[in-house]
């Protein structure tokens, strides 16, 4: 929300409508602009007629190992190693060599993302600086500036998560130009600071995150620092581990050649001492491995840890990072005049921030279960009476001001849920002419009335509109 209160599209065509809908913030995007390559799979076709998706990590006589890729609908992506039987596959449809080489340094990335983030964390660049009763960190980077309060295990990882999402931004709509003014972010290190914050600046509003557009900033407050050192501290002693067994490596030799040496002097035979420095090579090698396996997993489960505690505040960040990518670098000069109307602006900013990022790309393959099901819950009187306000609101029409009564913030909810619905269903959904890039201009013309632009974008009335609208959301869910 703009000061309000964490790969691939499925259907390409579906993109061409996004970035149709991204034309009324002023620009078209170029047709050579790129999105990030889906991820391009292999298949098995089972005997019993299941198929699976996935990488052929090797084909031998009798078995198949393969590595089948799930993307669950609204789902982070998981793998599965399966070693199959070949007399139970039916067909074989393998990739291109170039294409296998990409999906699997893509799958080796996906399986080490926990260290790979570990070591962005510790590239980041960070600077100290003492403001008032607070120390604070603060980062410079291309694409947006941030300054916190919050741990700095936690800062480094908002860094790397933010700019990943700018950069999933970027790839799906491409900036005519440089950014008017890089977002700023603000990470405040307690709820109690971001409340404070919004007191000191005036702005009773119960947004747990907000966009300021005259100052182009993101401010969001948290509670994780507790658990953001403790994180540091479990990932400062597995560097360590992983320090030591790589010192023992390069010492092995050494070892080896010691462990000889006292054999030989006690006269065991040569056979006998090539055995025995085997062995000892072969079962270091294995715990070597066992161990840095075991590593590595604590790393991935401690990373989903975070990820489940910090989820609704890196949605929160995406969302209102969403706001300041639209206002900062298609179009909206940085003062929060953009042409987007509210109601896209929001609507976008809700499907993306459920969206899922695999490997550097954005993928939305399905609507927001819980959006979705609040949305076809509305009684068609309740739809048709918000669907206008939805299409007129100001950005401040979605805030949640302090004390505001029972009534006011369900009126707030539905223009969220009805404008995530519009956004979704425009973007993703309809078909038809309504989606013309040629009739969409007039929806960034401050002078245009809103209602009318609407309508001629939508290809109907709004009370059609709406009934289309509710009849399509509800055969998705």
């Amino acid at each position: 929300m703009i000061v309000r209160p964490i790969f691939r599209f499925v259907r390409p065509l579906r993109r061409e409508r996004l970035l149709a809908l991204m034309a009324v913030c002023v620009f078209v995007a170029s047709a050579s602009a790129q999105s990030p390559r889906p991820w391009t799979l292999e298949t098995l076709e089972l005997i019993s007629g299941k198929k699976l998706e996935g990488y052929i990590a090797d084909i031998r006589p009798t078995e198949i190992d393969f590595v089948e890729v799930v993307r669950p609908r609204n789902r982070p992506m998981y793998v599965v190693i399966r070693p199959l039987s070949r007399k139970d596959v039916a067909a074989i449809s393998r990739l291109p060599p170039a294409d296998r080489e990409l999906l699997a340094q893509r799958l080796d990335r996906f399986r080490r993302r926990a260290r790979i983030e570990q070591r962005r964390m510790e590239d980041v660049r960070l600077s100290r600086r003492k403001l008032g009763e607070h120390d604070w960190w603060e980062y410079s980077g291309e694409r947006f500036t941030l300054m916190s309060n919050a741990d700095e295990t936690l800062t480094r990882r908002c860094v790397v998560r933010i700019d990943q999402i700018f950069r999933a931004y970027m790839q799906l709509m491409p900036p005519p130009g440089d950014a008017s003014k890089r977002p700023d972010i603000m990470l405040l290190g307690s709820t109690a600071d971001y409340r404070e914050y919004l007191k000191r600046h005036d702005l009773e509003i119960e947004n747990a995150a907000v966009y300021l557009p005259q100052q182009g900033r993101v401010v969001a407050g948290c509670d994780l620092d507790a658990f953001a050192r403790r994180l540091q501290h479990v990932a400062r002693r597995h560097e360590n581990l992983r320090k030591r067994y790589e010192a023992l490596a390069d010492q092995l030799n050494d070892r080896l050649s010691e462990l000889a040496a006292q054999m030989q002097a006690r006269r065991v035979d040569a056979a006998t001492v090539r055995k025995r420095l085997a062995a000892v090579r072969a079962t270091f090698f294995r715990e070597q491995r066992a161990a840095l396996a075991e590593i590595d997993e604590a790393d991935r489960r401690n990373a989903t840890a975070f990820d489940e505690l910090t989820r609704e505040m890196m949605r929160r960040l995406y969302h209102e990072a969403f706001h300041a990518y639209l206002d900062a670098y298609l179009g909206g000069g940085g003062n929060g005049s953009g042409a987007a109307p509210a109601w896209l602006n929001e609507g976008l900013a809700q499907v993306f921030e459920t969206a899922q990022l695999d490997d550097g790309v954005l993928r939305v393959d399905a609507p927001d279960p819980r959006r979705l099901a609040r949305f076809v819950s509305l009684s068609e009187a309740e739809l048709e009476e918000i669907m206008p306000k939805a299409v007129e609101a100001k950005a401040s029409d979605f805030l949640v001001h302090a004390g505001a009564t029972d009534i006011s913030e369900t009126t707030v909810s539905k223009l969220y849920c009805v404008s995530w619905a519009m956004a979704y269903y425009l973007a993703f959904e309809a078909a038809g002419p309504g989606l013309n890039i040629g009739r969409l201009s007039d929806l960034a013309k401050n002078d245009s009335d809103a209602v009318e632009s609407f309508e001629r974008l939508a290809g109907a009335k709004t009370g059609v509109f709406a009934q289309r609208l509710r009849m399509a959301m509800g055969t998705l869910n």
